[in-house]
């Protein structure tokens, strides 16, 4: 939730907007009639260099980053998290290859970042010092370390408890 975002949000989606549009891409509705930004892209539409669909390669984050451009959310002391394409965005509940901005409007003067932002990211809470940590781990690493941290004290904590 970022608070007194809502012309950032905006000025946000109009550069999102005006990258997609320029390497082919469409603006579409929403699968739910909803508030959702979402986007098609066209073979052969746009004005920017085209480099086909995506499908070439058959990797959808290289089709992603072809036509969507990358952002950062930076806090107050210059920590910065990186949003890859793959990290702001949903697929289209109904349009296949149409991809939705994970990152919502909400009342106007605020914008909510979504789940999809924090793919790959470990966050903690310090609320005695009213602090948050972030760190980033875009190798995929991070899940299984966190998941074998997790298992080894669950092993732990059911010898103790035998």
């Amino acid at each position: 939730y970022l608070p007194s975002a809502g012309a950032l949000y905006q000025r946000f989606v109009t550069l999102v907007d005006a990258h997609v549009t320029a390497r082919g891409g469409v603006r579409i509705a929403a699968a739910d009639g909803g508030g959702d930004v979402c986007w098609v892209h066209v073979p052969g539409g746009g004005g920017g260099k085209e480099e086909g669909s995506g499908g070439g390669d058959g990797d959808a984050a290289g089709a992603l980053n072809k036509l969507f451009p990358s952002a950062a959310l930076v806090f107050e002391d210059g920590v910065e998290l990186q949003l890859p394409p793959e990290h702001m965005l949903f697929a289209h509940r109904i349009v296949p290859g149409a991809f939705c901005l994970g990152v919502f409007e909400s009342g106007g003067q605020s914008a909510v970042v979504g789940a999809a932002a924090l793919r790959d990211v470990l966050v903690t809470f310090d609320v005695e010092r009213a602090r948050l940590g972030i760190l980033q781990d875009n190798r995929h690493f991070a899940c299984a370390k966190v998941a074998d941290m997790i298992g080894d004290y669950a092993r732990a904590l059911k010898k103790t408890l035998l």
